[in-house]
């Protein structure tokens, strides 16, 4: 892509045509899946009443499909025991976790990342890794 100054930080692009493959993106017509992630994965029976409320715009039908991020959402996770320590001074306790591998890689690349919190100052650090 070129661009040519017109003023300032103003630029206008120089367009071409690409030649080469064909890009496409899926359109539907019955926007029920959209609306599901837009209202933060709400259910099926939410979904319903405000469709009876004609407030979901494209929407034909609230049959929703199974959503792999409803059933992670609704995940818990085991209480800790009480505290059985007390820190006295930085680096007494660490607590560290590591997560991965992701589905996406972030922009730089990483598919994995490495939590440390201090237990006596509550400071985290993140560190990404490949």
């Amino acid at each position: 892509m070129k661009g040519k100054i017109i003023a300032g930080n103003i630029y206008k692009l120089l367009e071409s045509t690409v030649v080469g493959g064909a890009h496409y993106v899926e359109s539907y017509d019955d926007n029920t899946k959209l609306w599901h992630m837009r209202l933060g994965h709400l259910s099926e029976r939410g979904m319903v009443e405000l469709h009876e409320r004609n407030l979901l715009h494209g929407v034909k039908s609230c049959k929703l499909d199974f959503c792999e991020f409803y059933v992670l959402g609704k995940q818990t996770k085991i209480s800790f025991t009480t505290r059985k320590h007390k820190t006295e001074g930085i680096l007494d306790y660490v607590h560290s976790d590591e997560w991965g591998p992701t589905r996406e890689s972030s922009l730089g690349g990483y598919v994995y990342h490495v939590t440390f919190i201090y237990d006596f100052s509550k400071k985290v650090w993140v560190y990404f890794l490949k």
